[in-house]
Formats: C-alpha cells, structure tokens, sequence
C-alpha cells in the first residue's frame, strides 16, 4: 500500500517509504561505544521498542532494517498483534549456529527481504572465503 504521508519507493512488489527506522538502536548497537550501547539497551526495553514503532508508523513510516534475531522477531510480532505493520528488511543474525535456518526462520517471520550481514561478509573476504557467502544468498534467494 502507498504512503500518502511520505515519498515511496517500489522495492519488489512493495511500496517502502524512504525514511525507515533503524534496527541497531533498538538492539543497543552504537557503534560509538560500550556506554552508548548500555544507554541504548537500558531505554529500550521491549514496552519503548512498541512505543517507538507505533510512533514511526503514526509518523508516516512503513519499514524497519533489523537483524533477523529472536528478540527483534518478537519485537515484530507483538507489534503486529498490536494493529500495526512494517515492512521488515531483515539481516541475517551471523552468531545464529546455523545461518541457513535463520535464513529460513527469518522469511517465515514475515520479512519482505533478507541480506547477509555485512560484517561477517567482510571477514569472510579478508579471510578468502567470500564464495562461502554464494551458498547463504542462494538460500536467502530460495526463500
């Protein structure tokens, strides 16, 4: 469905606007420093994180870029049992110990996309294991 309230883009089949909310201050992911992660996991507890994406959707905002782990999962459901809805682009979680099954969990969370995660994507080419990733998009494309 097209939002009247910002710009959208086609993304796929979908209409995305192009501001969307970002998963790693949700998470307590800075990358500034530990204390700023600690601020970042203290204020958003799981009633803040509805909160805030109640308020993003009310704002006009339809999608959210979040790891495909199982706290933002929840986090995604709760939201829906609640009435909203965002579309979910969603990242592989690379600590999962078996990647693939995230990736199959993940489509059947209802995300609209999934990419790997970049950093693991990064060691694996500094490591010389980039065609290691090949295996992880076909499955992401499989799904």
């Amino acid at each position: 469905m097209k939002n009247n309230l910002l710009p959208t883009i086609k993304f796929g089949q979908y209409y995305i606007t192009r501001l969307i909310i970002g998963g790693n201050p949700l998470r307590g992911c800075s990358h500034i420093s530990r204390e700023k992660d600690t601020e970042m996991k203290e204020y958003f507890t799981d009633e803040n994180v509805l909160k805030t994406l109640k308020k993003c959707e009310q704002s006009g905002i339809n999608a959210i870029q979040a790891r495909g782990d199982y706290i933002v999962m929840n986090w995604i459901e709760l939201h829906r049992r609640q009435g909203g809805f965002l579309h979910w682009i969603a990242q592989t979680a690379s600590e999962m110990h078996d990647v693939f099954q995230n990736i199959r969990v993940i489509s059947a969370s209802g995300a609209i996309t999934i990419y790997h995660h970049g950093t693991k994507t990064d060691r694996l080419w500094n490591e010389r294991k980039i065609d290691s990733v090949k295996e992880y998009l076909k499955s992401i494309r499989d799904t």
